[in-house]
């Protein structure tokens, strides 16, 4: 098959980590792969997904900063390609590629990735878009889901499609768990023999570091791990300021944008996520997947889904700092998690077990 994969960038989003993926996976499977993107190609940035692109999938840049731009290239691109498939994920981008192909009368198949958990709009700008994306995504060929709250969500928007699927995140791979045994950087090589908390995700308030940070500070004096948070973002200063203040800055480790964040999280004692909102974290899959217990707040419902329900991770029901920062003392001196459980359910995000899903689903969309 023929399959075209967009995103916006390449960066080292979840999204973004979770397409390179699937696309690596797909070409090796003797399909014929292309890898298109909004923004260009720019070494200097956060590139760690385009490094981990196989060197079998064709990479294209728009060249365009804003996904709004690339309406009129993007569909003269897919028009000139004669794909099959056409996967896309992230909602502004979804809605683009569908209404690109609605008013440009194409004939490839359309299958829309959904990756996150929607608010109900209250402003006239909002409504406008998620009235966008009932006409985009009705419109789709195929709708995929990343998780079964994601496509409840959905649903409650009044966003639907007749051909939904839910395919997790593809996470455990060959290469994944390569990647995950590799050294750490040499200037945080002291960790290979020191017990560490980490969290994995971009410095934005949606990942509410700051809650994680305060926590920690209540039992920093009770436990002998420090908290390596991985990532970069706008929020640096701030909660490099929070931690100073709260006296804890020999205890937490800013470790900036890594490109091979798993070798952090194969190695901490516990996986720590605090988002405000997840459709289907993949840093939790990952941790799983890595035999790293999660300590996490679940308001959406998708983390109950991926830890099973709490026999894989401590599932807290609000931000609480005292009740983490109880759980994360708890699981450290008296582990409830047991790495059986972790195995069993890591399964449901093998590399097998989800291409096989997206295979099938792009088969039979190529052959309506």
């Amino acid at each position: 098959m023929k399959i075209l994969i967009t995103i916006p960038s390449i960066r080292s989003g979840g999204a973004e980590r979770s397409m390179i993926t699937l696309g690596n996976s797909l070409v090796e499977k003797g399909n014929d792969v292309t890898l298109l993107a909004c923004e260009p190609f720019d070494a200097s940035r956060e590139v760690y997904g385009l490094l981990s692109v196989d060197s079998k999938i064709k990479k294209v840049s728009l060249n365009k900063h804003h996904v709004r731009d690339c309406f009129f290239k993007v569909a003269k691109f897919i028009k000139n390609g004669d794909f099959d498939v056409v996967l896309s994920t992230i909602a502004h981008m979804n809605v683009m590629m569908s209404l690109s192909k609605f008013l440009n009368f194409q004939k490839h198949k359309l299958c829309i990735r959904d990756c996150s958990i929607h608010e109900k709009p209250d402003t006239l700008l909002g409504k406008l878009g998620i009235a966008l994306m009932r006409f985009a995504y009705g419109n789709a060929n195929a709708l995929v889901c990343v998780s079964k709250s994601n496509a409840t969500n959905l649903k409650t928007l009044g966003i639907s499609n007749q051909n939904t699927y839910v395919i997790y995140n593809t996470v455990a791979s060959e290469a994944f768990f390569e990647k995950a045994e590799q050294k750490l950087p040499t200037e945080f090589s002291c960790l290979e023999n020191e017990p560490f908390l980490t969290t994995v995700a971009r410095l934005d308030p949606i990942k509410n570091q700051s809650f994680m940070i305060r926590s920690f500070a209540k039992i920093s004096n009770r436990i002998p791990h420090k908290f390596v948070i991985v990532g970069a973002g706008p929020l640096k200063d701030e909660l490099e300021n929070l931690v100073s203040s709260l006296g804890i800055a020999d205890r937490v480790i800013f470790a900036g944008y890594q490109s091979n964040p798993l070798a952090f999280m194969k190695r901490a004692d516990l996986y720590l996520m605090s988002s405000l909102k997840e459709a289907a974290s993949r840093s939790a899959m990952e941790a799983l997947c890595l035999g790293t217990p999660t300590i996490c707040v679940d308001t959406c419902g998708s983390f109950a889904e991926i830890l099973d329900n709490g026999k894989c991770g401590v599932i807290l029901d609000d931000f609480d700092e005292d009740a983490y920062a109880n759980a994360i003392l708890r699981e450290l001196t008296h582990p409830t998690i047991k790495k059986s459980d972790l195995e069993i359910a890591a399964k449901k995000f093998e590399e097998s077990e989800n291409l096989k899903k997206y295979e099938n689903l792009f088969l039979s969309l190529a052959q309506k």
